[in-house]
């Protein structure tokens, strides 16, 4: 019996679609004035002039319409919107550049993929979701203030302030109603934001460093509920299994066994004194810290020592948070503890200053209580070991 070949299924390709969707290749509704594919992805829904694509010399082969088009994507630019087909304006380009060539976020050669995942990985994805791209061009404006010295300090800092506003408009709509799709490119812009709060302070000195630290603190913890039930997928995801190399499976990582830390643990003789519940929120925060300083022992280079520590914060409680919050002595004594391993990773430019900012703090806090002030000869030592 003869083969019949199967028949193909029809495919209506959409040639009146929107620049946008032509752009990512995609399918388009066709509905004005906004297609369904830029209502959802929240871009500017741009349409080609009906004149010049009814016209038969519009062909792409005719060099006279790409011409035209490529003046008509420059003239439509819209500043305040990074996607769809518009090109980006020059300053934002020059922006991207830098990302692409100055932006590491660890300037060890040896920690190559991490540079090649944020360069190329990450804009990709940033391609297709504004919010991000935003988040990147205001972290980028930062990182181009802090490294060049002549550069246009006030318009750099003016552009990260529009774009993070930008950004985070979109990112708190996200935070209300979470998707699947957006869930990557939110843990990307959350990674991005805890970054971008921390080199700030290299610009703009904060008035309250622990202040503005628990801010961090805070952001590192919302990563996981930015995409609340999504947690499970987003970990399989292989650009996420990069960036958290060697921590989602932190509770299965054996402890090394030895009696190193000890200082970490001498802090439990802090707690005698104090209320039960208090008392129970700083052991519990204490073993963690301490059990954190022993697994970054066993961490095969700096970006798994930082992707290590970063745990500690985003497991703390509520309730160690609000000790931090109203300036609890043992709270803050326990901070700057966690500032020694911040101090350990000198290549992450977005820390620089924050363990000597920390150490400064803390005991400045402590000047009214003298007796607590022994309690930060190791951080202090420590820290200023590593400078």
């Amino acid at each position: 019996m003869q083969n019949v070949p199967a028949k193909r299924k029809p495919h209506s390709k959409s040639r009146r679609g929107c620049l946008s969707c032509k752009q990512r290749h995609t399918k388009c509704n066709e509905a004005r004035p906004r297609c369904a594919n830029c209502i959802r992805l929240k871009v500017v829904c741009t349409w080609p002039d009906p004149r010049r694509t009814a016209s038969p010399h519009s062909s792409s082969t005719n060099p006279e319409h790409h011409a035209s088009v490529l003046h008509e994507h420059c003239n439509s630019t819209n500043s305040s919107s990074l996607a769809g087909p518009p090109t980006l304006p020059l300053d934002d380009m020059r922006l991207l550049h830098h990302w692409n060539s100055r932006v590491f976020f660890y300037q060890d050669p040896s920690l190559g993929p991490t540079i090649s995942m944020w360069s190329i990985d990450v804009v990709e994805i940033a391609f297709e979701h504004p919010f991000l791209l935003h988040g990147i061009f205001a972290l980028a404006a930062v990182h181009k203030t802090l490294v060049n010295p002549e550069a246009d300090r006030t318009s750099l800092l003016a552009q990260a302030d529009t774009h993070m506003t930008s950004s985070l408009s979109i990112y708190r709509e996200h935070l209300e109603k979470p998707t699947l799709e957006t869930a990557v490119p939110m843990f990307l812009l959350a990674a991005t934001l805890f970054t971008y709060n921390l080199a700030s302070a290299q610009i703009e000195e904060p008035e309250r460093p622990l202040d503005a630290l628990l801010h961090c603190f805070r952001l590192i913890r919302g990563i996981r509920e930015v995409v609340g039930a999504y947690w499970q997928q987003l970990t399989q995801a292989p650009i996420v299994k990069d960036l958290l190399s060697g921590v989602t499976d932190v509770d299965g990582i054996p402890v090394p066994d030895d009696s190193a830390f000890t200082q970490i643990l001498d802090l439990q003789r802090l707690t005698t004194d104090l209320n039960s519940p208090d008392r129970e929120v700083l052991l519990e925060t204490l073993e963690n810290l301490h059990k954190t300083f022993l697994k970054t022992r066993i961490c095969a280079d700096e970006q798994h020592v930082v992707n290590m520590f970063m745990t500690w914060p985003a497991r703390l409680s509520d309730e160690y948070l609000a000790l931090i919050e109203a300036h609890n002595p043992v709270a803050v004594i326990v901070v700057a503890h966690f500032a020694v391993l911040m101090s350990r990773s000198p290549s992450a430019w977005w820390m620089k200053g924050w363990p000597e900012r920390i150490i400064d703090a803390s005991l400045s806090l402590l000047d009214t209580r003298p007796e607590l002030r022994e309690w930060l000869d190791w951080p202090v030592h420590q820290i200023r070991m590593s400078v």
